[in-house]
């Protein structure tokens, strides 16, 4: 068994899988085929022995949150339905389909899907919000008249996560994957789930944004890829992004996980 650490592991994820060591993971966020287009990588992986090792590997607080769209969404939650805790639902804002539009609503949506084998880490994000001023009526006025007029200020200054998550889809100029997904949401996603120096893996690594989120929120990535073309695109997209980090603010968003997260289990 091993532990790499900041790896690039190219191969099949269920051939490598089982290199891993039991209970070695924190979290694992991926992004696996769902099956719905003609592209030659889009078949599903399947589902028993992905789990047989998805289960072994993870911590038993871990999240394994893994991205949807029907109907593939509903075979996964039903492939492993004692593990399932809860849905995300992610807005592109942009929405996509326009060819079909006349048939059918166009897609701005993914799920995001949570699995754990026990209480699940979990640390929400706080959103900051204006101070509310409150005032109450006393008395009833069909049976007694107006009392009082009661103000107070209610100092609620944040908010607690909502399921919908809304980031805009990764531009599609830049895109180097066709399922790309933004690098601001799988951060969100790694600081949610993860504390800073934990291991996140993606077993389903694609254009790599989750080792560049690992690194932007000072975690640990591994990251594994069977396309070899694919491969050669991690490891460029994460040498230039490494070249051009600042020292002193490297970390800044990991930095906000103390000051702002709170860290419960689910």
């Amino acid at each position: 068994m091993i532990r790499p650490c900041n790896s690039l592991l190219e191969g099949d994820c269920l051939e490598i899988m089982p290199t891993l060591e039991n209970d070695s993971i924190d979290a694992i966020i991926a992004d696996p085929p769902y099956q719905t287009t003609a592209c030659k990588w889009d078949i599903c992986i399947p589902f028993e022995p992905m789990w047989e090792q998805l289960k072994r590997i993870t911590k038993k607080n871990g999240a394994i949150v893994l991205f949807g769209s029907q109907p593939f969404t509903s075979a996964l939650v039903m492939s492993n339905p004692g593990w399932f805790k809860y849905s995300w639902v992610w807005n592109k804002v942009h929405a996509v389909g326009f060819q079909i539009a006349k048939y059918r609503p166009m897609q701005q949506h993914e799920d995001v899907l949570v699995f754990g084998g026990g209480k699940v880490k979990y640390n929400p994000i706080m959103t900051d919000r204006p101070k509310k001023r409150e005032s109450k009526l006393y008395g009833n006025s069909d049976v007694s008249p107006l009392k009082y007029v009661h103000f107070r200020d209610r100092e609620y200054t944040q908010w607690y996560p909502k399921s919908i998550l809304e980031f805009s889809g990764a531009d599609h100029s830049k895109m180097l994957h066709p399922t790309q997904k933004p690098v601001a949401l799988i951060e969100y996603l790694i600081r949610t789930y993860t504390n800073e120096g934990e291991t996140v893996l993606d077993f389903c690594a694609g254009s790599g944004t989750t080792g560049i989120a690992a690194l932007n929120t000072n975690r640990n990535y591994i990251l594994i890829e069977k396309d070899p073309a694919y491969c050669e695109i991690i490891r460029k997209r994460i040498e230039e992004h490494e070249s051009t980090k600042i020292p002193g603010n490297w970390f800044n968003s990991g930095s906000r996980d103390s000051q702002k997260n709170r860290n419960c289990f689910f």
